[in-house]
């Protein structure tokens, strides 16, 4: 996160201009800018070659980098200059890089340079080759339409609107129109069309529209520009019994909305839509449905994109949601209210930072764990560049210190876990939850408070170099001054340590008969050590209060119980009809098939001991599932708190003025039917930390846990 990427006319290796990427702000992560080109049609190596500078880079490398998707955005070919980038400060040095490449399956070749850790390098006289042939003279795989149209590439044109109430709705019409259009009408989903230039022609007309006719009169005029769709032959009808969420078209279908004309073109297009398994701007993911938004531009580097483009960013999310979020049903508010009120608010953004806050604001509307935005160096520096040198977690609805690593010798005794924080420079710390409970993504009010406390979340961090805090120790009230660290110091040794954790052995014995897996550091390799290690233990503890590092749900499955059953099911949106999310398969778990006949098998026999499994907040997605699937194992218990309550494969969303982020792209569920999102998965204890147990430094559901393995009957 924080890296700029802009257009250099002072600095250049041949007296024109070249390509910055700077770090600003935030973890030493990366940041690149990126060319796009579609595939040549032949082709057995890539090379790209270019010119880079540097200055003062550190903790990493200034570098060129290829990546080759096919036509799924699945990534076939990737490499940078990790082994030899550039560091320091030096002049320009020509580099390349060089690619194996395979013309049957690329779609879409991107390239450029990158920059890693913090420093700034400039990037100029790219050019990629094809086994020696420079790519402009190759043929490539053919561009749609919608790709040859680069009108609106700089700027949409549209500078400034004045709004009134008339304004607003037409501009709220235009939205769920064109978004309707964008999933429903072929030109558009044949890339026939480029769909953002589309709605930069038709809102300048839709702005000056005075009432509700005149822009009736403009869309109508707009939809026979576009031309009619192509229909199927007969209605697409959807077995009633396999749907999960019917689709919400917005006011679309409302009465007065639109023009009877209107009105009756997108019935005919809704009732007679024919699914393209391709589409231009959507497709999904072959083995898990989850959708990939495809094509879909960032435009410019600019923070602070125009009117036009903060009105495309509102209109693309919106839309996404409406058309692709399996948990509609579970957004803050009406989601059709939700744009109205949102118009305003993107088209009165002040300036990058209110733009980003304002993309946040909506982001977090869609209650999801996985919503989070993630490099914006506006974002990063409106939550400040400084951070508590401690941990702290929300326990028994109080702010509570957890650890006090990261303080400075000269201020240890200051803080103690356990001290109950209830002021942050003199705001009442219940007062501050509210005020930014609306900007804190999560599934969840437990996830929100969980984010919002950790290092990187709102509570913690501000731009001020120190921190007033009002505690409660013992009953005593007291006021302490804590000076605060570089947020970008603390990340990296977040990450640091992230890295190590991970380095170590995620099994081990305690008490000589009770087995322990800590997710984060298993590897795939260990299941058969695993299995020779416990094979005699009284039970098996499973750490889930983390991410898991291999994944667990089935191999771990057939280890830990014997004949296969459901575990979960998931939902995913019709082609037929966007919008509709229907049933899709339910997945299993165990050694063997219901049914199977045991002596038939020569099979190693499952886990006769106990299985606890614990989560808490910090279980999120690939944690839950794993939770959800060995929790099926027959005598299994879950322990500990309500979790993250988000899972479903993850799908990435770009919009203008670097917002990236993401939403759960599929739904999961128990093959009850139960929910997870929102609510987390099931529990069979309830064990919340307490003030006194952080106190002591105490793990008190561990301990719940080798209890409940010394004392309870196998339950098989």
């Amino acid at each position: 996160m924080g890296y700029l990427v802009t257009i250099d006319t002072s600095v250049s290796q041949d007296q024109h201009l070249s390509t910055s990427i700077e770090y600003v702000f935030g973890s030493n992560g990366s940041g690149a800018c990126t060319y796009e080109l579609a595939s040549p049609l032949q082709g057995h190596e890539i090379q790209l070659t270019g010119y880079i500078k540097t200055e003062n880079v550190k903790n990493g490398f200034a570098g060129l980098w290829v990546r080759i998707e096919d036509i799924n955005q699945e990534i076939i070919g990737f490499k940078t200059m990790a082994d030899s980038g550039i560091n320091g400060t030096q002049n320009w040095k020509k580099c390349s890089i060089t690619i194996p490449f395979n013309a049957e399956n690329a779609d879409r070749i991107y390239f450029g340079g990158l920059l890693t850790g913090s420093g700034k390098s400039w990037i100029d006289h790219l050019q990629l080759t094809v086994d020696g042939r420079a790519i402009e003279s190759l043929p490539l795989k053919k561009l749609e339409k919608a790709e040859l149209d680069k009108s609106f590439i700089r700027g949409s044109g549209i500078s400034k609107v004045s709004l009134n109430d008339q304004t607003v709705k037409n501009l709220t019409n235009l939205g769920m129109l064109w978004g309707f259009l964008k999933y429903y009408h072929s030109r558009v989903e044949s890339g026939d069309l480029n769909w953002d230039a589309e709605l930069f022609r038709i809102l300048p007309e839709i702005i000056s529209c005075r009432s509700a006719e005149e822009a009736n009169k403009a869309f109508e005029k707009w939809l026979d520009r576009i031309g009619p769709s192509q229909l199927a032959s007969k209605p697409n009808l959807i077995n009633d019994s396999l749907v999960k969420m019917q689709a919400n078209y917005g006011f679309l279908f409302s009465d007065n909305t639109l023009s009877p004309k209107i009105t009756a073109q997108l019935k005919k297009m809704r009732d007679y839509h024919l699914p393209i398994d391709d589409s231009h701007y959507l497709s999904f993911n072959k083995d898990v449905n989850n959708p990939i938004f495809r094509h879909e531009k960032s435009y410019s580097g600019n923070l602070y994109p125009d009117s036009g483009y903060r009105i495309l960013a509102l209109f693309r999310y919106w839309n996404y949601i409406n058309y692709c979020y399996p948990y509609r049903y579970h957004i803050e508010g009406d989601w059709n209210e939700i744009l109205m009120d949102f118009i305003p608010k993107f088209l009165h953004a002040a300036d990058k930072t209110d733009y980003a806050k304002i993309c946040t604001e909506l982001i977090c509307r869609i209650n999801d764990g996985h919503a989070s935005i993630s490099g914006n160096p506006a974002l990063d520096s409106l939550q400040g560049k400084m951070t508590a040198p401690f941990d702290a977690r929300f326990i028994e609805n109080e702010l509570v210190v957890t650890g006090v690593s990261g303080l400075d010798i000269a201020e240890k005794g200051k803080l103690n876990p356990g001290d109950i924080i209830t002021s942050i420079d003199g705001e009442p710390v219940k007062g501050l939850v509210e005020k930014y409970l609306p900007l804190t993504h999560g599934s969840n009010r437990n996830y929100r408070l969980f984010k919002m406390a950790a290092n990187t979340g709102w509570l913690l961090r501000s731009s001020r170099t120190s921190m007033t805090l009002k505690i409660e120790r013992g009953g005593i009230t007291k006021e302490v001054k804590i000076t605060k660290i570089p947020f970008k110091d603390y990340y990296d040794k977040f990450l640091l340590h992230l890295t190590e954790t991970r380095k170590g052995r995620g099994y081990k014995l305690m008490n000589g008969n009770i087995g322990y897996l800590y997710a984060a550091q298993l590897k795939d390799k260990d299941l058969e050590s695993i299995k020779e290690l416990f094979k005699n233990t009284k039970g098996v503890i499973i750490d889930l209060r983390c991410y898991p590092n291999t994944p667990m749900p089935y191999e771990y499955g057939k280890w830990l119980k014997e004949i296969a059953s459901p575990f979960a099911s998931f939902t995913k949106s019709s082609l037929l009809r966007p919008g509709v999310f229907v049933k899709d398969m339910t997945v299993s778990n165990g050694l063997l098939e219901s049914g199977a006949v045991k002596y038939k098998y020569n099979f190693s026999p499952v886990y006769a001991g106990k299985v606890i499994i614990l989560v808490n907040e910090s279980s999120i997605s690939q944690s839950e599932f794993t939770a959800m699937a060995l929790q099926s194992i027959p005598g299994a218990v879950v322990m500990g708190s309500q979790t993250a309550g988000a899972d479903g494969n993850v799908s990435g969303i770009v919009l203008p003025g670097q917002i990236n982020t993401m939403i759960s792209g599929i739904g999961v569920y128990y093959p009850d039917g139960t929910e997870t999102q929102g609510k987390g998965v099931k529990i069979n204890e309830v064990i919340e930390p307490t003030v006194e147990g952080i106190r002591l430094g105490k793990d008190e559901l561990m301990e719940h846990a080798v209890a409940e393995i010394l004392s309870r009957e196998i339950e098989r």
